[in-house]
């Protein structure tokens, strides 16, 4: 099974160009479409992980409509702190990127799609107008839920904010808070194989309660790698990329960082 990961498009209204008018958002995510639909064997599904628009405007959404409409794979979204969950309902439920059957407490987007080899969660972490996530008591009863139903299949947990802390200060002020509760979860659910995040706009990767947690970069800017406690944050201009998550029932999951651009190649002999 091949899954692919994208994140933080941060899309906004044609024309209009994001952080600090140096970075237009529509080419990026038309480049990231381009390179997902360039992906041979062409992925099962791609997991979209937050932050799909820069201000959860209609006519944000509509453009990304109209983009990601372009995808050859099913794909799949779940709310990043930029996002609006009402607007993406509105835009995504139709074209199938929400699942019919959501959660009926439509105060969360979560949900889960069963139709594939492996299991996924998507989980809504977001609290409207804060940049930070959540894992409050109601959510967490949901995860506990939706993981006995099924403890012994395969299955990812996707999800926009990193429950965890992974260096650069100013964004991990940012992060997942209350994250205790999936913690404790976390200690009897070994079927669990990974942890999709956005957020960061970097690729991260650690062992989180015993878990592989994979944060995926960002197709719009990058967020720099500074772990040096500043109190400031500092965008950089390195190439966006998606990744791709690699199931094998005999190894589990591999993931690949694929870059995004034009990049020289050549045919060669094996080493």
């Amino acid at each position: 099974m091949i899954i692919a990961q994208v994140s933080d498009l941060h899309l906004t209204e044609r024309g209009v160009l994001t952080f600090n008018n140096t970075h237009d958002s529509e080419k990026s995510t038309i480049d990231a479409v381009k390179h997902l639909n360039s992906i041979s064997p062409r992925p099962d599904l791609i997991l979209l992980t937050g932050d799909v628009t820069h201000n959860g405007k209609i006519e944000e959404y509509a453009l990304a409509a109209e983009l990601l409409s372009s995808l050859r794979s099913p794909f799949f979204v779940v709310p990043g702190n930029h996002d609006d969950r009402a607007l993406m309902a509105m835009t995504f439920s139709p074209m199938g990127a929400l699942p019919a059957d959501i959660h009926s407490d439509s105060e969360f987007l979560h949900y889960t799609i069963e139709d594939h080899p492996v299991r996924l969660i998507g989980l809504d972490t977001i609290i409207p107008g804060q940049p930070q996530g959540r894992l409050c008591p109601r959510r967490t009863a949901w995860l506990a839920s939706r993981l006995a139903e099924d403890p012994d299949r395969p299955t990812i947990i996707f999800m926009h904010h990193p429950p965890m802390r992974t260096g650069i200060r100013i964004m991990d002020n940012i992060r997942c808070f209350e994250t205790e509760g999936m913690s404790d979860l976390l200690h009897h659910y070994t079927n669990v194989e990974l942890i999709l995040c956005g957020h960061l706009h970097r690729f991260v990767t650690t062992v989180w309660q015993r878990h592989s947690v994979v944060i995926c970069p960002s197709t719009a800017v990058c967020v720099a790698m500074d772990i040096d406690n500043r109190n400031y944050l500092r965008l950089i201009r390195e190439p966006p990329a998606i990744l791709v998550h690699i199931w094998e029932p005999e190894v589990g999951f591999i993931t690949h960082v694929s870059p995004i651009g034009d990049f020289p190649s050549q045919s060669m002999e094996p080493f």
